[in-house]
């Protein structure tokens, strides 16, 4: 998925989920976002050990999401 798509999804989820602090994310535009978010786990993560994570846990992206943000 590229990157602004993944952005979209997660903007989605967050409020179908109805997120706490889901708010903070229109505060940022699309690029701002896209550069904010590094996916899950810490910036010291390698990309292959966030992927790996990823994969186990999709569904604590929206969630690294909004905390990145933050």
């Amino acid at each position: 998925m590229n990157r602004l798509k993944e952005i979209l999804e997660l903007k989605r989820l967050a409020e179908e989920f109805q997120l706490e602090n889901r708010e903070i994310i229109a505060k940022y535009n699309m690029q701002e976002l896209c550069s904010i978010y590094n996916g899950i786990g810490p910036d010291a993560f390698p990309e292959w050990l966030r992927n790996a994570i990823f994969v186990l846990h999709p569904s604590l992206a929206v969630i690294a999401f909004i905390h990145d943000i933050e």
